[in-house]
């Protein structure tokens, strides 16, 4: 039996993930003051960890089919985790402490209304054709789920182009790009994932995805082994 494409993806984009986690641990043992080293360790370990269980949940669909919305509901609240923290970078850049707690616990709260969204009523997760994985989210988990990616991806984006502008050590221009670029890819890609059902364009999806964190892993290959 071949392997299921979303699930060779899945676990592809995670191991290439993990690595760019690995990167950020350094970076934050060197600087532990730093809330921004802290917050992209956190997100990429939790998104890291969603991506495994993405790819193994499809992997064990053939055997065990109940696995794959569970996988899901899993893989998905550790998603939205890793998306709160990906938000706490801009939000943390942009307001006052008082405000940037009272909107950090707001995001800690929208986390727990999705998981009990995702809880409450399962996704209808199924294998198409071509070992392409449909997640079948509800229009609702679909919404609040997109919602949080949106804000998360397009606020990291605008801070991102501001470093990006201002930067003028070549070394970071790249990582800047890098980064920008995941979230682009990642945001389109992913985001189609969860309200996504056309088995061609999740395809698609799946490799845009893919080719969003192998970017990443390229522009943590240019940051030298210092």
């Amino acid at each position: 039996m071949n392997p299921p494409f979303s699930g060779v993806l899945m676990v592809g984009s995670a191991v290439f993930l993990s690595y760019f986690t690995y990167r950020r641990l350094r970076d934050f043992q060197k600087n532990k003051e730093s809330l921004t080293n802290r917050f992209f360790l956190y997100a990429a370990f939790f998104v890291s960890i969603a991506l495994y269980v993405y790819g193994l949940s499809a992997f064990a669909y053939s055997y065990i089919p109940a696995l794959l919305p569970i996988g899901a509901v899993v893989a998905t609240i550790l998603n939205m985790i890793g998306f709160a923290f990906f938000f706490c970078i801009p939000l943390n850049a942009w307001f006052s402490p008082r405000l940037y707690v009272f909107l950090t616990h707001a995001v800690s709260i929208f986390v727990i209304i999705i998981a009990m969204a995702l809880i409450i009523s399962p996704p209808a997760s199924r294998l198409l054709l071509g070992g392409v994985v449909a997640w079948g989210f509800t229009p609702l988990q679909s919404c609040l789920i997109l919602f949080l990616n949106a804000v998360a991806f397009s606020s990291n984006i605008f801070v991102l182009y501001k470093n990006f502008r201002e930067s003028l050590d070549r070394t970071w221009f790249l990582r800047v790009v890098a980064i920008i670029l995941t979230f682009v890819l990642t945001g389109l890609g992913g985001g189609y994932l969860y309200f996504g059902s056309n088995a061609v364009l999740l395809q698609y999806a799946y490799v845009l995805l893919f080719v969003g964190i192998v970017s990443q892993f390229v522009g943590s290959l240019g940051r030298g082994s210092k």
